[in-house]
């Protein structure tokens, strides 16, 4: 059967677990033993599978308040059998090694003479998922968990199995094959499309579609030939268009400065006591560098233009000496008083985020 159809591809799984049934069929836990083929080149969305599930021997048991069953119930002579047909869906998760996957599909259980606590032999429904590792093209280990929903006539089975085991492909190109195959015809794609546009860009005469509204693909191509730093950021807004590789970014493309915001309080210029541990900290940091600091003071619209512009003064210089006083050369440090005349950022304009000293790590 595995090799009826020649290039065919199939994958076949053996795999042990345990069945945790419900409560009302009154059975102990099922040892299974299992297997499941797969036909995985029929391009649809869910793969076919044909399951099998097999009991080991398995017991009654008797619960407080319930019926007890014959004595011969409980010699361990119980076996159950599932047989199920449904689909799989394998998810591309950027690797060909780990792919997770979903299943779902129907199945009839049978039991065999043993019929106690109304359990009977009907469908179920199954639905779950799992993990296979490729350790090889062909070889996986492979966990899967199952959520199974029997039918009996009196109610419905709740029962959930926890399997592990192994798959092997046999026929045709394996998964990893195949994925990695479509991983080089997708890189190919992006590089025939970068060229063509290269080719439209330097000659659009002879290009009639250059006139046409670029796609999403072609537009992202264009940025990249603009973007000289490659910081996503087009040269025709770049402030600072050779950005090195990595910083962090503003808007206008120029690198992100780390900005430190200590608060003081209304007509004051001493440092909180709140913001001593923060000051502490990124002093340790600076300790380890030699980075320019900026060290601006603000204040709010309380008092006149002048004073405003002394107090941000003020402010600075505390800040700045505390600094200086903890090691840091005086030389890398820079002072701004600008007192009233910038606001704080839109999210917070009261004057109480005006008051407040912005210290920037410069490069």
């Amino acid at each position: 059967m595995l090799h009826a159809v020649d290039g065919q591809k199939y994958d076949f799984s053996f795999f042990l677990g345990t069945v945790f049934p419900d409560a009302k069929t009154h059975l102990d836990l099922q040892q299974i033993i299992g297997a499941e083929l797969q036909f995985n080149d029929f391009g649809s969305y869910f793969i076919p599978e044909v399951q099998l599930l097999q009991s080991l021997e398995t017991d009654y048991i008797d619960y407080p308040g319930g019926d007890s069953a014959p004595p011969h119930a409980y010699d361990g002579s119980t076996f159950l059998t599932r047989l199920a047909i449904g689909g799989v869906h394998d998810f591309n998760i950027g690797t060909p090694w780990w792919i997770p996957f979903f299943k779902t599909g129907l199945g009839y259980e049978t039991l065999n003479d043993y019929r106690y606590f109304k359990n009977e032999d009907s469908l179920f429904f199954e639905a779950g998922g799992g993990l296979k590792y490729y350790t090889s093209h062909r070889f996986a280990l492979k966990v899967q968990a199952l959520y199974l929903k029997k039918l009996n006539t009196a109610r419905f089975d709740d029962n959930v199995g926890l399997f592990f085991g192994f798959s092997y492909e046999l026929g045709g190109r394996t998964h990893k094959e195949k994925r990695i195959e479509r991983n080089r015809l997708r890189a190919h794609r992006r590089e025939v499309a970068d060229t063509e546009i290269s080719k439209e860009l330097a000659n659009p005469e002879q290009h009639a579609s250059f006139n046409r509204p670029p796609s999403a693909r072609q537009a992202a191509a264009m940025i990249s030939l603009y973007d000289r730093d490659r910081d996503g950021v087009p040269d025709s807004l770049d402030r600072c268009p050779d950005t090195p590789k990595g910083l962090n970014v503003e808007r206008n493309g120029c690198a992100r400065i780390p900005k430190f915001v200590f608060a003081f309080a209304p007509k004051s210029a001493d440092i909180r006591s709140k913001a001593i541990l923060r000051l502490n900290a990124l002093i340790a940091k600076l300790a380890k560098n030699k980075k320019r600091i900026r060290i601006i003071g603000y204040a709010d619209d309380m008092e006149s233009t002048l004073a405003n512009t002394v107090l941000a003064q003020r402010r600075a210089k505390a800040i700045t000496g505390y600094f200086i006083a903890k090691g840091i050369d005086a030389s890398r440090i820079e002072t701004v008083a600008r007192g009233q005349t910038v606001p704080p950022p839109a999210r917070n304009r009261a004057r109480i985020g005006r008051r407040r000293v912005v210290v920037d790590v410069l490069e």
